[in-house]
C-alpha cells in the first residue's frame, strides 16, 4: 500500500519543488491508489481528487511548509502571505499518474508512520 521513494532516482518527485532541499522533506512516499489516502494519513481532510483514484500516487512529505508558489487573493495583505505548517501538521505535495501537482496544507501527521 505505501512505500519509500529515494528522492534522488525517482523522477516523479521532481514534479514537486523542493527536492533538492533534502531538510525540509520529511518523506516521499508511493500510495499504491490514490483512493487509499486515508489509510496513510488517518486525520487527512476530505480530498475529492484522490476519493476513487485506482491508479498510484505520489506524495512527497514537507516538514517546514510547501516551498513553491502558493496563491493567494489580490487585497490579502503581506503579512497573511507567510505562512508555516500549524503544530503537527505538515504541507504534502501530491503526483498523479498524468503528472498533476495538487497541495494539501496543514495535513495533521497522527497516525502517519514513514515506511
Amino acid at each position: 500500500m505505501l512505500r519509500s521513494l529515494d528522492l534522488a532516482t525517482d523522477s516523479r518527485v521532481g514534479v514537486c519543488p523542493g527536492i533538492a532541499d533534502a531538510a525540509n522533506v520529511l518523506a516521499a512516499v508511493e500510495l499504491a491508489r490514490g483512493a487509499d489516502y486515508r489509510l496513510a494519513f488517518p486525520k487527512m481532510g476530505r480530498s475529492p481528487e484522490l476519493e476513487t483514484l485506482a491508479t498510484p500516487v505520489v506524495m512527497v512529505i514537507y516538514s517546514d511548509g510547501y516551498p513553491g508558489s502558493v496563491w493567494y487573493a489580490p487585497n490579502t495583505p503581506p503579512e497573511d502571505r507567510e505562512r508555516e505548517p500549524e503544530p503537527g501538521t505538515v504541507d504534502i505535495c501530491a503526483v498523479m499518474a498524468t503528472a498533476e501537482r495538487v497541495v494539501y496544507f496543514d495535513v495533521p501527521l497522527e497516525g502517519f508512520k514513514v515506511p
